[in-house]
């Protein structure tokens, strides 16, 4: 009896190595990425989606999209609208399969932002330190279709021309954010 208590002891703590592990390994990660994983507030997130001006005909595409918060949101607003989630990260792209799973109108892809096809897309959001909107500047320019929206939350895109800033005031946040607006034209 005392044997089986023991190997079960070490089977958990190998597990808990093993999940702290991985957690470890994808924030290290996250850090040599140009896009490391930080989510978007839960109290924006309504004035974030009714600011995209989705329709049913629209294709979201969210490049970094984490947990994948921002789609479940959208596609639950405009149930017959299309979004795509692109994660690298291990742990944040599992978190947005597993609590998109339910949402058929709802793609999760792990890939790179850069190897990302936006070229469906109505509207792209993003969440991305600027050094990094500034690499996918040139992506935006030559693989969207006009008229695509381009919304990015707190950073400007460098040599893109600006259509509109929104102050997200919120008093449950800790922060002022701020969205940009752009259109591919």
């Amino acid at each position: 009896m005392l044997i089986f208590e023991l190997l079960f002891i070490i089977s958990l703590g190998l597990i808990l190595l093993l999940i702290c592990f991985v957690i470890v390994i994808t924030f290290i990660e996250s850090y040599f990425l140009d896009a490391p994983f930080v989510s978007t507030e839960k109290s924006i997130i309504d004035k974030i989606i009714s600011n995209l001006r989705l329709d049913e005909k629209s294709v979201l595409i969210d490049l970094g999209c984490g947990d994948g918060r921002i789609l479940r949101h959208a596609v639950i607003k405009i149930k017959s609208m299309s979004a795509i989630g692109f994660e690298y990260s291990l742990v944040p792209f599992l978190l947005a399969k597993f609590t998109s799973r339910c949402f058929k109108q709802i793609q999760i892809k792990k890939t790179s932002i850069f190897n990302a096809n936006i070229q469906n897309a109505t509207h792209i959001y993003v969440y991305l330190y600027p050094k990094c909107l500034n690499k996918l500047g040139e992506k935006f320019k030559k693989e969207c279709q006009d008229g695509v929206k381009i919304i990015s939350c707190d950073f400007e895109i460098k040599n893109f021309k600006l259509i509109d800033t929104i102050i997200l005031d919120d008093k449950l946040s800790k922060y002022k954010h701020k969205l940009f607006i752009y259109n591919i034209k």
